[in-house]
């Protein structure tokens, strides 16, 4: 065997480990953008969530203002929240947000 053919053999499991490691590291970043995607998802869906849960809040707020005073300018934020409530739970829906928990708040 010639010099340069064992410096070629020699130099075969360097490579082979190179390409198994940029194997192992592209399927581990591409396994972390998946897992930032979710977590941007789900980010989402968690101020979709704090945004209905608000106009829930106003909604009540609104209502015990009227029952307690009597008086129509009460239910402004009831009003305000009642309208806002759909387009919210249709961004939510639309995030995927859960749809299954969605079907059942809007039949209650």
């Amino acid at each position: 065997m010639t010099l340069r053919r064992l410096r070629l053999l020699s130099q075969v499991p360097f490579w082979i480990l190179l390409v198994a490691a940029f194997v192992l590291l592209s399927g581990v970043l591409d396994a972390r953008v998946q897992a930032t995607e979710q977590a941007a998802q789900t980010r989402a869906s968690l101020t979709g969530i704090g945004q209905v849960m608000q106009h829930v809040v106003d909604m009540e707020t609104g209502l015990r203002g009227y029952i307690i005073a009597g008086q129509p300018a009460f239910l402004e934020p009831y009003e305000a929240a009642r309208a806002a409530l759909p387009t919210e739970l249709a961004v939510l829906d639309g995030a995927g947000g859960g749809s299954q928990h969605l079907a059942c708040v809007r039949t209650h």
